[in-house]
């Protein structure tokens, strides 16, 4: 006898009958074989930065791949889902596709200092989910940049002047104006401040804005 070997992918699950026929001179014989093909889920792949600072854009690509090669960019028989773990969450569909292998590149920023747990899942079309794709991610906090004074430089004792002040924070915090006006009274709190200085005098004014972090 002869032995011989074939090999052949099945593209989608199912049960599948396979007809065998063997021919010589003498006759032909046939014999069949019902194979079952199992379903397998698509495996995710995630590469992203492990340290950002808040407020700063942080990409994250995405690999999906699936050994039936019947990945579908538009959406309609899979899911793609990416879980931020900030509270954001957001579907997507792969930008890049050869039928067994799509790319996605996603971009996010972070509102607050923390470590974040960055989660990818993929269902395709037959209801398989993928194991659930997770990198943890640590936001820095970015201190604020005080970006306007107004401040009179020459006035009489006891006279009122106004102070204001206005900055920023890249993590969208809430920020807190502190005034030391070096006079001796109490350091006074907020963005705009109302203030008269007791005697003649030069003073050093100073300003520190506190983000909430």
């Amino acid at each position: 006898g002869r032995d011989f070997q074939l090999n052949h992918a099945y593209a989608s699950p199912g049960t599948y009958q396979v007809l065998t026929a063997v021919e010589n001179s003498e006759g032909r014989d046939f014999s069949e074989v019902e194979i079952h093909v199992i379903s397998l889920s698509p495996t995710v792949g995630v590469v992203v930065g492990s340290t950002v600072a808040e407020g700063v854009d942080l990409s994250a690509t995405i690999t999906i791949t699936d050994p039936s090669a019947r990945i579908d960019l538009t959406g309609d028989d899979w899911t793609y889902f990416a879980d931020w773990g900030d509270g954001s969450s957001e579907q997507f569909s792969p930008s890049v596709n050869n039928s067994t292998t799509a790319t996605a590149i996603l971009t996010h920023s972070f509102d607050d200092p923390d470590d974040f747990d960055f989660e990818v899942r993929v269902t395709d079309a037959d209801g398989d989910e993928s194991t659930p794709t997770s990198d943890t991610i640590a936001v820095t906090n970015v201190i604020p940049t005080i970006d306007e004074i107004n401040i009179t430089a020459s006035l009489g004792e006891g006279d009122f002047t106004v102070v204001s002040a206005s900055a920023s924070d890249p993590g969208k915090d809430r920020l807190t104006y502190l005034w030391n006006f070096d006079d001796g009274s109490p350091v006074q709190q907020g963005a705009v401040i109302k203030h008269a200085f007791p005697d003649d005098a030069d003073y050093d004014v100073t300003l520190t804005v506190i983000d909430e972090n």
